[in-house]
């Protein structure tokens, strides 16, 4: 057996911290709308997010004050594709060591996901590629429209 563990019932478990079981796993894919729930998203479609990512979930969460950390190299089992974009697990502290919140407000992992979904969209990161897109797509609806009004 190997040091550290202990047997039970002929299987090996191993020792872990204790604290571990008050982190939980977060996955961009439980705020991604354009996930069914049968691919794993958690939240309803109104409170989820187009592609969020890891950053974007790990920024919104410690400016809310969660303990995060950031396993870069995890995928979501249930996502087919494994698409590169979409790489990334969190692991959030929601509880202290008492059970007690760490955040009052947001005392499940759903209202942590809720709370991803609703802030997001306001990131800056977010606000200035949703302006570049709608810049770029004004300007070939501008030029036709001047191309019909030459006709």
């Amino acid at each position: 057996m190997a040091e550290g563990g202990t047997s039970v019932g002929g299987m090996e478990t191993y020792q872990t911290d204790p604290t571990l079981h008050h982190y939980f796993k977060l996955y961009p894919s439980y705020i991604n709308n354009k996930m069914t729930r049968a691919q794993g998203r958690k939240t309803p479609k109104s409170k989820s997010v187009d592609n969020p990512t890891v950053s974007e979930m790990r920024d919104v969460l410690q400016a809310y004050g969660f303990e995060v950390k950031v396993d870069a190299n995890k995928k979501y089992p249930r996502n087919p594709d494994r698409d590169p974009n979409h790489i990334g697990r969190l692991s959030v502290r929601i509880r202290n060591d008492d059970g007690t919140p760490c955040n009052p407000e947001y005392p499940s992992k759903l209202k942590v996901l809720e709370l991803c979904g609703e802030r997001i969209p306001k990131l800056t990161s977010r606000q200035s590629k949703n302006a570049n897109q709608a810049a770029s797509d004004k300007g070939p609806q501008n030029q036709k429209n001047k191309k019909n009004k030459k006709k």
